[in-house]
């Protein structure tokens, strides 16, 4: 069960980080009807929103202090590194209007809420489940605030179909019809250093996944889906140099669709792994790289997912 916090209540949701923008939105869209009124705010354009049917307002870093004059309860989405979301549970505080904050993940979850040496919380913390709950109270979040909440984009994505067929979307790709593709949607490794922590980035991930393929002579195409967050370009430019035509680059891109129509979905650990075994796609995982499996922050879930620990596993679930 989700529980309803906005019941009968002037609402602000407020998010920046893509995946954040998904739980905020899908809560906010299960429960918009019993609400007095929903506004969100937005420093990030996302072409994607639509498909919550909820109105989004772009705002700048330097916002009004008076968007929340008429709030009962605030909503956020949880950025990490830090973005507009703390700014807006500072001035919630400062207005002591009721705030929520949304984690959509088992990592990293002191430092949403952390500025230098400071700590912002707000009245509750909701976790996904209770290896969350677990992380959290090792971080030392006060287990007074944290409520465990399923991500809400999960109750969504389980209702979810797509808007085009295949065709159409094919076109949109500027790929024949008759092909099938790959999709691989990595974590940026590489701008945020995760590459110290777990041994690799999203280039070796990709080396590994060629090279499986040129062996198998695998004439599918793989579609290569940059993390939102990912504006180093490193990966684009390193897909560039190859010159293979059986490889695409993608940034800005519909994600539901591309899962939904790939022949599988391949990654670590990123929130595209749980979305696309919901969406009942085959879902890989390349741990063959992880030096420390303890590390895999997924380990715990129960979802169909095709975890890979050698070459020849990888082969096999793209054969």
């Amino acid at each position: 069960m989700i529980k309803n916090f906005i019941e009968n209540k002037n609402v602000i949701g407020v998010f920046s980080d893509p995946a954040g923008a998904k739980s905020v939105l899908a809560y906010l869209s299960i429960f918009k009807n019993s609400a007095k009124k929903i506004t969100t705010f937005t420093n990030k354009i996302n072409r994607n929103y639509d498909q919550f049917d909820l109105k989004i307002n772009y705002i700048t870093e330097n916002f009004s202090g008076n968007l929340l004059d008429e709030a009962d309860i605030l909503i956020t989405g949880t950025s990490y590194p830090l973005n507009i979301e703390l700014k807006f549970i500072k001035l919630a505080k400062s207005k002591n209007i009721f705030s929520l904050s949304i984690v959509d993940h088992w990592t990293n979850l002191k430092k949403r809420f952390s500025e230098r040496d400071k700590v912002f919380f707000p009245d509750i913390i909701t976790v996904i489940d209770k290896e969350a709950e677990k992380a959290a109270l090792i971080d030392g979040i006060p287990e007074n605030i944290i409520h465990i909440l399923e991500n809400p984009y999960y109750h969504f994505l389980a209702n979810w179909k797509p808007k085009i067929d295949r065709k159409e979307f094919f076109e949109k790709l500027n790929i024949n019809y008759n092909n099938n593709y790959l999709l691989y949607s990595p974590e940026p490794f590489i701008k945020f250093e995760l590459n110290k922590k777990y041994g690799f980035d999203e280039i070796d991930g990709l080396k590994m996944i060629i090279k499986s393929l040129s062996n198998l002579k695998s004439n599918k195409i793989l579609i290569i889906k940059s993390h939102p967050n990912d504006d180093t370009l490193k990966l684009k430019k390193f897909i560039e140099s190859l010159e293979n035509p059986k490889l695409l680059f993608l940034k800005d891109f519909d994600m539901n669709h591309l899962i939904y129509y790939s022949k599988a979905n391949i990654g670590f650990f990123s929130n595209s792994m749980i979305e696309s075994s919901l969406l009942g796609v085959k879902t890989i995982r390349l741990l063959t790289l992880l030096k420390n499996l303890e590390l895999d922050p997924l380990k715990h879930l129960k979802f169909k997912f095709n975890n890979v620990y050698s070459v020849n596993e990888l082969s096999k679930n793209l054969s």
